[in-house]
């Protein structure tokens, strides 16, 4: 029995024949490139051309090259000469570049010829007849029923094979021109078997309904000519490299030859293979959306009968037809039997679309990185742009093919599916020839990262990769959602092939920009740990001291690349857009009067609108609901004020942690109104962004109300200063891109949460009440719950990349005064390492600085007594016994150093040393230090007391800004000096875009200080 019709025109989506047919353009695109790089590298000259050049230009990156140093003169520097490396590159890479393309032009002009050329070679092979009017009149008669039939509003042209005895007929032909051959072994079932004939006309007339016969035969132009145009010659190349130069010799002798084949030659068949494989895909799903096409048109008894009689015949075996050109005979039946399922996105389909996205990703990114202009912008920028619209049509054409298959139906598997496939087709793209593997990390990171605990394996690390990962699937999943909700505000009737167009193009530049950011940051994952708490570091790093209340880490906590996507300016207009898009779909519309129903008065008169579809008042009640968090928010933003004044009133920082906390509270808002709405609405998703966006808009009105109130009202201030009624513009424009941001992504995320209890929920229906208000409430808390501990978590992670735990060891501790003599060699240098225990496992020894160039002080003349130390020297007498110990927590993008000096003197420390030090602080409060290289270094000086420890103490703390390439960079530096005896303890703690941590600080000064005999 043929299932019912979809609840929505299936031809308004795009078919998965078209969807593979994009795959096997990816696969041809990446492969083709591919081949070509390995031609091209393999011809006389080439190689050692590439060698040398690569050698020359590599060396300009050599003076001031970056490692890992961060330093922001030294990352200068190495822009500059990476920029001066990268156009000496740029005459060679251009000519590589001219040939991959010549290549890929060259290989899609000899599949368009074959495409042109297929139906005059299938009609001059077999011989084929016209059937006429005329020559033919009642077979030609019953095939233009069948035409009509099928829906077509262009009849194809019948042609008879004479001498085809099999039961068939095929559909070719290209754009304009179509044929049907029939073949002589069909023809007498018009009379013995009209139900057999009548389905094998309709498959193959269902073909040219689906618009699938140019895709088929475009997609064996392009296999083949890919075969013939890129892997014969890739494959002779791998086989015998010297096959222009020396076709003779044997090229085992080469020692490289073996790993070259391995490398080359295992890429080689798994990208052909991919591009096998997805070729079998589009011509298999063809035949599945033909039958299912014709078993709508009532030939459901006879193609059943035709797959009886087909599997009779058959011998292979059934896994080889999974995976040939045609499908199963099962499958066909289940798509006769039930047509609908032909529009569900499997988990299978969109993980080869996702992977061979991302093999064209990577050659793409290749050939723009040799062919773009060689000006220091990342070839990713310009892919992700490129690439965006296909990723978003995909998942756009996944999510409104779910909902044409039923509203119940899920979009996350086939999700899932394409993020899988795209980061396994990243691991495998052409861009990892040099030892670059994606979101895994490579040697350039040394596989280390600020995360505690992560799991390396040589040079990769799977924590890294691990994050990287994460933040692409949750991208992917939040983009699908958009573009469900978008499938879901259409009503019936009201769709067409343009609105999943619209909504994608709605889609395409959020989307592109943080795809741009992604390709950028995953090859160098371990960016990725310490990043999250820079936020707390920006206040701390510039001299002011924090009040971290509670939650402040969680507030506090970021990912950067989040800010990076929320700080580009298309971004919050293009997300505004995105989010409303489905809105369209609840405008009026004017349809045309129908005929009156039988016995009532026919209608005249103008065309009237359309009655508005339910849908509106959700959109009603969307703001009412935003609104409504609005007000919550501006009354908790009140009452977080009244405690803050009761509990922290002019406490250093307070204003910085309210900041903290309202933006966290806003964003919380705007996750739980999302939440609410999807609970309660059939177009959760959409309304939730909606409300996300009205709460957005509200709060910045309530932020500004409420800061009036704030400065004006006493029982609510944070500090002490006057009643100012004045709107801060600045921070209401930093606030709106955060909130409509980062609080419509918390909405989004918490309604597919919701929806995933929805339907989980479902699977257990006792469980859930059944009153509605009970329901979305049991709903809305166990998503406050699932997103607490995810918070929790994540406030977790933060603590563990902000201090990795160490093995605790205890400090020694000095009992007694210090022995009163100079110390030995040995003994200063026992006291310098004894820091070393007490460090996190992660640290290492820092190597002593090479750094070159003449420095300049703005102000000498006051502050170079304490830039230089001059309190340090001038004594006269011998020279100390002096030992160092430096470490640092990895050199990542944000880092942290310790040195411990020790100096012995044969004569007592005396206390001078220590007033100069305080005359040379007083004397200079802040300087401008630049360096050989020209980088500005500013710096503030502020007194802070010192510990007690020792005979005596000191403390000085610096705060460094500066800014390099665009970018603001931040640091500390931290000196404390403590006297015991002849001995003088030196220790200098200097981080750099994170805060300083005060409890590692003193652990290292009780250990330095207790290891002094």
């Amino acid at each position: 029995m043929t299932a019912a019709g979809p609840h929505r025109p299936v031809s308004a989506v795009v078919s998965g024949t078209t969807l593979r047919f994009v795959s096997l353009v990816m696969a041809i695109i990446g492969t083709g490139t591919f081949a070509f790089s390995v031609v091209y590298t393999r011809l006389p000259g080439n190689a050692g051309l590439s060698m040398m050049t690569y050698a020359r230009c590599n060396e300009l990156r050599r003076p001031g090259q970056l490692g890992l140093t961060l330093d922001p003169a030294a990352i200068e520097a190495a822009e500059r000469d990476s920029l001066r490396a990268s156009r000496c590159l740029e005459a060679m890479e251009l000519a590589q570049t001219a040939w991959i393309m010549a290549g890929l032009a060259l290989l899609l002009a000899v599949a368009f010829g074959l495409y042109l050329a297929a139906p005059w070679w299938t009609r001059r092979r077999a011989g084929l007849v016209p059937i006429t009017a005329d020559g033919f009149p009642r077979l030609h008669a019953a095939l233009n029923e069948l035409v009509t039939d099928s829906g077509l509003r262009r009849p194809p042209r019948f042609v008879l094979a004479p001498h085809a005895a099999v039961r068939g007929g095929l559909a070719f032909g290209r754009a304009g021109r179509y044929w049907v051959r029939v073949n002589a072994g069909l023809v007498p079932l018009r009379v013995t078997d009209p139900a057999a004939f009548r389905a094998v006309v309709l498959h193959e007339l269902a073909h040219l309904r689906n618009r699938d016969v140019d895709i088929a035969y475009a997609t064996m132009a392009l296999w083949r000519a890919f075969v013939a145009v890129a892997l014969l010659p890739m494959a002779v190349a791998i086989v015998q490299p010297r096959i222009l130069t020396d076709p003779l010799s044997a090229p085992w002798v080469n020692p490289d030859y073996p790993r070259d084949l391995l490398n080359t030659g295992s890429r080689t068949v798994l990208f052909v293979l991919i591009v096998y494989l997805v070729r079998n895909s589009v011509l298999r799903t063809r035949e599945l959306l033909a039958d299912a096409r014709a078993a709508e048109h009532g030939a459901a008894d006879g193609l059943r009968a035709v797959m009886a009689a087909a599997a009779a015949r058959r011998t292979s075996p059934s896994w080889l037809r999974r995976f040939g050109v045609h499908p199963a005979v099962a499958a066909r039946l289940r798509a006769i039997d039930h047509p609908l399922t032909t529009l569900r996105p499997g988990f299978a389909e969109m993980f080869g679309a996702g992977m061979t996205t991302m093999l064209a990703a990577g050659s793409l990114t290749l050939v723009g990185g040799l062919g773009l202009p060689h000006d220091g912008t990342p070839a990713g920028r310009y892919i992700a742009w490129l690439l965006a619209p296909v990723v978003v049509g995909v998942l756009a054409m996944a999510a409104w093919r779910a909902e044409a298959l039923s509203p119940r139906a899920s979009v996350l598997p086939a999700a899932l599916g394409f993020s899988l496939g795209c980061l396994l087709g990243d691991l495998a793209s052409v861009l990892n020839l040099g030892g670059m593997w994606g979101v895994f990390g490579g040697p350039v990171g040394r596989g280390r990262m600020a995360l505690a605990g992560s799991v390396e394996v040589g040079n990769l690390s799977l924590t890294a990769g691990l994050v990287g990962a994460t933040a692409f699937t949750i991208g992917i999943v939040l983009v699908a959602a958009a573009c469900a909700a978008g499938a879901r505000a259409w009503p019936p009737g009201g769709y067409g092939r343009w609105a999943w167009l619209a909504g994608a193009a709605a889609t395409v530049t959020p989307f592109a920009v943080w795809f741009g950011i992604w390709l950028e940051l995953r090859p160098a994952p371990f960016l990725i740990g310490r990043f999250y708490h820079l936020t707390a570091a920006d206040f701390t790093t510039l001299g002011e001291r924090l009040w971290q209340g509670p939650g402040f880490a969680l507030f506090s906590a970021v990912y950067p690349p989040l800010q990076l996507f929320a700080a580009r300016p298309l971004v919050v207009p293009a997300f505004v857009v995105a989010c409303l898009y489905p809105l369209a779909a609840l405008l009026p519309r004017r349809v045309a009067v129908r005929p009156a129903d039988a016995g009532a008065e026919p209608v005249n008169g103008p065309p009237a609108p359309e009655p508005g579809p339910p849908g509106r008042r959700g959109v009603r009640s969307a703001v009412l609901t935003g609104l409504a968090g609005a007000g919550a928010f501006v009354v908790l933003t009140l009452v977080l004020r009244a405690v803050l004044h009761q509990a922290a009133y002019d406490a250093p920082g307070i204003v910085s942690y309210h900041s903290y906390a309202q933006l966290a509270l806003a964003i919380a808002v705007q996750a739980v109104v999302g939440g609410v709405l999807a609970a309660r609405q059939r177009r959760g998703l959409m309304l939730g962004q909606v409300a996300a966006l009205t709460c957005a808009a509200a709060v910045i009105v309530g932020e500004q109300g409420a800061s009036v109130l704030g400065r004006c009202v006493p029982p609510l201030r944070l500090r002490e200063g006057t009643c100012n009624a004045g709107i801060d513009l600045a921070y209401a424009d930093f606030l709106l891109d955060a909130v409509v941001v980062q609080g419509v992504l918390g909405a989004l995320a918490v309604g597919v949460l919701v929806l995933l209890l929805k339907r989980a929920a479902a699977v257990f229906p006792g469980l859930v009440p059944a009153r509605p208000r009970v329901r979305s409430a049991i709903l809305t808390a166990t998503t406050a719950v699932l997103v607490a501990v995810g918070v929790a978590a994540g406030s977790t992670l933060t603590a563990m990349t902000d201090t990795p735990a160490a093995v605790a060891v205890p400090a020694p501790t000095r009992s007694g005064a210090a022995v009163a003599r100079v110390l030995t060699q040995a003994e200063v240098q026992r006291v310098a390492d004894a820091a070393r225990p007490v460090l996190p496992r992660h640290w290492r020894t820092l190597p002593e600085s090479t750094s070159s160039g003449t420095a300049v002080l703005d102000d000498p003349e006051h502050c170079t007594a304490l830039v230089d130390e001059e309190y340090l020297t001038g004594r006269d007498g011998p020279e100390p016994v002096v030992a160092h110990g430096r470490w640092t927590d990895g050199d990542k993008i944000t880092t942290s150093s310790i040195k411990v000096t020790v100096r012995s003197y044969p004569q007592p420390v005396p206390s001078a040393m220590f007033t100069a030090a305080e005359n040379a602080q007083q004397a200079c409060r802040r300087f401008t230090y630049t360096t050989g290289e020209g980088m500005q270094l500013h710096y503030t000086v502020s007194a802070v007391s010192p510990p007690a420890l020792g005979d005596q103490a000191w403390r000085v703390d610096l705060a460094m800004t500066a800014e390099s390439s665009g970018m603001s960079f931040q640091g500390a530096l931290v000196i404390v000096l403590i006297r015991i005896g002849h001995t003088l303890v030196q220790v200098t703690y200097d981080a750099f875009s994170e805060p300083v941590d005060e409890e590692l600080l003193r652990k290292v000064l009780d250990s330095a200080a207790g290891a002094v005999p």
